[in-house]
């Protein structure tokens, strides 16, 4: 049985990235907040979450089971299909609201308040992740890789201290890393063992930014020796 996105959201979060392209190039300001440490993972079924960047840090270690869209993925897989790891927490309600989502509770910061504080998460996140086709392998088990970007909305409700239940913060964040999956060997099928996990990462330059680079390092020396 496949997992599969609801066809009503999937058209709200098409025109919702259309209307957020057009104002980003339009006022050239991107105000989400880069994380590039941490990631999105499930054990036992049970979500946990990290988000570091330079100026906030955010840690959910409660757990927390909650909904989820589902992008449509292999299962079980044979060699050829594709694998598609995306998902993201519902963005509206049933009566298209926006909805936010429980996403448990923890500890945080931001740059202007370094010092770590008891928090009630909830926002909605997205995971967008390269889909890529099984390989033709027959070991018993086998782990997949891709890209993925990251965008989402997350509050924080103060849970304790002297703002217990009236103070927080909320934030847009972005981020992009690795996605991995692993799958076990079933007769001639693989079956996915429980859901991705999301690595964040620091953003590296393209292979072609790198040579570009590494090309105009020469020409760099050239005209500084040329000024002395």
């Amino acid at each position: 049985m496949q997992n599969r996105w609801r066809g009503r959201t999937v058209a709200a979060v098409t025109v919702m990235m259309m209307a957020t392209a057009g104002t980003a190039a339009a006022d050239g300001f991107d105000p989400a907040i880069v994380v590039n440490m941490g990631g999105y993972m499930t054990q036992a079924g049970v979500d946990f979450f990290t988000l570091v960047g330079p100026t906030v840090s955010f840690h959910q270690t409660s757990g927390v089971i909650p909904p989820k869209l589902l992008a449509t993925t292999c299962a079980p897989c044979v060699a050829g299909d594709t694998v598609n790891m995306s998902f993201r927490h519902p963005p509206l309600d049933p009566n298209d609201f926006t909805r936010s989502v429980d996403l448990g509770t923890g500890f945080g910061h931001t740059l202007g308040h370094p010092d770590d504080v008891d928090l009630a998460f909830s926002g909605s996140l997205k995971f967008m992740a390269t889909p890529l086709l099984f390989p033709d392998v027959t070991s018993p088990f086998v782990t997949l890789e891709t890209p993925f970007t990251f965008r989402g909305w997350l509050s924080g409700l103060f849970i304790s201290g002297p703002n217990a239940g009236s103070g927080g913060f909320g934030a847009r964040l972005k981020g992009s890393g690795i996605a991995t999956w692993s799958f076990a060997r079933n007769g001639d099928v693989y079956q996915a063992i429980g859901r991705p996990n999301f690595k964040l990462q620091a953003s590296t330059p393209e292979p072609s930014t790198l040579l570009l680079l590494t090309a105009a390092i020469p020409a760099i020396r050239r005209r500084l020796r040329q000024k002395h």
